[in-house]
Parts: C-alpha cells; structure tokens; sequence
C-alpha cells in the first residue's frame, strides 16, 4: 500500500528484490509448496469433508468448511477454543460464507501446528 511513498531503505530493498532475489524467491515458492502439501494431506487423512480449494500461485489456502458451517462463527470459534487465528471467508463477501482463508507463508512448524489446531477444533466444532 505504502508503494507511492517509499522511504530510502524500501527503495534499495526493492532494487535489490528485482535485480538479485530470483534464487531467494525460488526456494520461497518451493517451501510455500510443500507446506500447502503438508496441510493438504493432514487435511485428507484427518478432516476430509474439508476440502482446500485447488491453486497453482498463492501463499493462501481458501478452505471450503461448508460440511461444518458458516465461516464467521466456526473463525471466532476455532479462536476461543484453539487460539488459532483464520479468516472467515465471509469478511470478503457472500461467496466467502462457508470457506476460511489461512496463510502458509511461514515456518513449517507453525504449519504442522496450525492445521493440528485446526483439525481438532473442526473435529470439536463438526461433532
């Protein structure tokens, strides 16, 4: 958002993103990958009536939760009840009600972590 108003440290940050950060970014895509690999497949063995929506380029899973309810409630209530924080698919609209959206741009412990909250609490949740 801040793009228009850089300071002098985001103008060499970018210069150098552009110019020297393709192996960087390569191995960043590749280990995204593996921990939307990672979720995918705790999802299948553990939870699958909960389905990731399929997607070639984002560090964003969108999860469809519609075989346990509306993303609003079951966000604020993996919350209470796990202490892990996801996006109710509905703060973007009607289409987004029965989907949560998580991020897996980070350590792949946090992952594993993650998605174990996450399957316990759809578990508790779904019954």
């Amino acid at each position: 958002d801040e793009v228009s108003e850089p300071n002098a440290f985001a103008c060499e940050a970018a210069v150098s993103a552009f110019t020297e950060s393709g192996a960087w970014l390569d191995e960043m895509r590749e280990y995204v990958w593996e921990n939307r690999r990672l979720a995918e497949e705790m999802l299948r063995r553990e939870l699958p009536e909960c389905r990731p929506v399929k997607a070639d380029a984002t560090y964003l899973m969108w999860l469809d939760i519609s075989a346990v309810g509306e993303s609003t409630a079951v966000a604020d209530l993996l919350r209470k009840n796990t202490g892990l924080f996801v996006t109710a698919g509905s703060t973007y609209g009607v289409p987004g009600k029965y989907f949560l959206r998580i991020n897996l741009a980070c350590p792949r412990s946090l992952v594993q972590d993650g998605f174990s909250r996450l399957i316990r609490g759809l578990k508790e949740i779904h019954g």
